[in-house]
């Protein structure tokens, strides 16, 4: 959030927000350029001091942020439970959790008790999501498109491409102020990354491109559909 604007959410993934690529740019370059060839930054969705990623971000642009999150250098972890949109919930502190308590409540797997938490407890330890559209596992597992299938096949594609992996190369193609999309490199893969609700142009070089995946409806000639994301590989 930008404190300065009185708190106005600005991430860069979200749908209707102002995101702005600069202001991680600015941030990440630098302490990109002194560790790459000394170790890893660790990027995460979030852990169990903060507050979920699915507390500000719809679905589409959770997909958006771990399409990002697993394409980018350095280790990336998934905060248990944000690979199926698990919502941050206001409950009350636990052993002085304060508002971390609500990133802390147990896993929701199934649709039995306590949502396959714990079938013997009669009450367990910190409650769970009680609303009707919660997500769980075996759902999403189901589902076609869901978050967690998504999560899923981008990790599998990350496994099967060294350039894509911790070690591969990073280069900013276009990156700018309060402009769409996000566009970088990593080897022979080209990655564009537009979250906002307009279309926006792609601007790659010259050469020809095979799509690995995409997320989103499909791209026009030279521009990408609001909302999306494209996996190229240069050929």
């Amino acid at each position: 959030r930008d404190y300065e604007t009185g708190g106005e959410d600005r991430s860069f993934f979200l749908g209707k927000g102002h995101g702005d690529i600069q202001r991680f740019l600015q941030d990440y370059l630098p302490k990109y350029n002194d560790t790459k060839d000394n170790g890893y930054i660790a990027m995460f969705t979030c852990n169990h001091d903060t507050p979920r990623p699915a507390n500000t971000l719809s679905q589409r642009e959770l997909m958006l942020a771990y399409a990002f999150l697993l394409t980018m250098p350095g280790v990336p972890f998934i905060y248990y439970g944000d690979e199926i949109g698990m919502r941050y919930l206001d409950v009350r502190t636990k052993e002085g959790g304060y508002q971390r308590t609500g990133s802390r409540t147990p896993m929701q797997w199934d649709h039995t008790k306590h949502y396959g938490f714990s079938d013997t407890a009669g009450e367990i330890y910190l409650p769970q999501d009680k609303r009707k559209d919660a997500p769980v596992v075996v759902d999403q597992v189901r589902k076609e498109g869901s978050l967690w299938r998504v999560t899923q096949e981008l990790i599998a594609i990350r496994k099967a491409c060294p350039d894509l992996q911790a070690d591969g190369s990073f280069e900013v193609i276009y990156g700018e102020k309060e402009h769409f999309p996000f566009i970088y490199r990593r080897g022979d893969f080209f990655i564009v990354l537009n979250p906002s609700l307009n279309k926006a142009a792609i601007l790659l070089p010259e050469g020809r491109y095979a799509p690995v995946y995409a997320i989103g409806p499909a791209p026009g000639k030279h521009f990408c559909k609001p909302q999306t994301f494209l996996l190229l590989k240069r050929i």
